[in-house]
């Protein structure tokens, strides 16, 4: 509850512009993703002689992490090198651990989370719902400030926008199920590949439990969601591979899929891939995830 409180107060102190930047910092990690920079080059910066010239804002240090991401080689840490001779020791080594993404400050995005809901007066259903919908939890931090807490009911489904996956629980023992839940169903867990299909009309994209995009690995899920009679939906499901008898292989083997990027065609016919959908997220242009 103190780091919650601590957050919210970081919260109130981030301007429009530093929102995203901000959420993204205190989440453990950088709006830009992985930078690429090698280890030899990470050492480079935090061995600059410390000039203590002073703290950079939020949009300054974003700016320069961009500028880097977009440079290659040695230009990368080239580009860092002017933002570290404004930062003093303890602000280098945080700042190198967002860029590695090894951050240990004990607040990850579920604290985060919480401390939104909180700063929004939010409850624990409408902050869930809102970050299914809008999986990136810097970006809805941003659309709350501009729009308040009632963008939650305007966030929706979008097609082609990868909803962020509900994901099981472990529970104890088969009794803590039957103290929780009167009537439930049983199902195999299946050993895939988590996959959220979208489509509209002919055009067809597939997205990893990350929210990656994977459809080239898989064309043909992309054939089977052609062939379905809607021309409109999000489904949620898993990517099942299997072997000349039918049985389903082990993960190891099909995430070989998703590795690969050349001889596709190839890799198809030596690993088949059979969707098992569980679940209708959007059909039609209707927002099932409340039903």
């Amino acid at each position: 509850n103190s780091k919650v409180g601590v957050i919210k107060e970081v919260l109130s102190d981030l301007s429009d512009e530093e929102a995203v930047i901000g959420v993204n910092f205190i989440s453990g990690r950088l709006r830009q993703g992985k930078l690429n920079i090698a280890w030899k080059g990470l050492e480079e910066l935090f061995g600059i002689p410390l000039r203590g010239s002073g703290m950079p804002s939020l949009i300054q240090v974003d700016s320069f992490l961009e500028r880097s991401q977009s440079a290659s080689g040695s230009e990368k840490v080239d580009v860092l090198k002017r933002l570290f001779l404004q930062l003093d020791k303890k602000e280098r080594k945080y700042l190198i651990s967002l860029i590695v993404g090894e951050v240990q400050q004990g607040a990850g995005e579920g604290l985060v989370k919480i401390a939104i809901a909180g700063f929004f007066g939010l409850s624990n259903e409408e902050i869930e719902r809102a970050n299914l919908q809008k999986p990136d939890i810097a970006e809805l931090f941003a659309l709350l400030r501009s729009h308040g807490r009632e963008a939650v009911d305007r966030i929706g489904i979008k097609i082609f926008s990868p909803v962020k996956p509900m994901l099981a629980q472990v529970a104890d023992s088969i009794d803590d199920v039957y103290s929780i839940y009167e009537d439930f169903a049983l199902e195999h867990k299946l050993d895939g590949i988590r996959i959220q299909v979208h489509r509209k009309d002919d055009e067809v994209k597939i997205f990893s439990r990350h929210l990656k995009e994977i459809t080239v690995h898989f064309p043909e899920l992309v054939a089977t969601a052609r062939q379905l009679p809607v021309k409109e939906f999000i489904l949620d499901g898993e990517a099942v591979g299997m072997d000349e008898e039918g049985r389903v292989v082990p993960f190891q083997i099909l995430a070989r899929r998703t590795t690969r990027k050349k001889d596709i065609s190839k890799m198809q016919k030596a690993i088949p891939v059979l969707p098992q959908f569980f679940d209708a997220l959007y059909v039609g242009g209707g927002d099932l995830t409340n039903q």
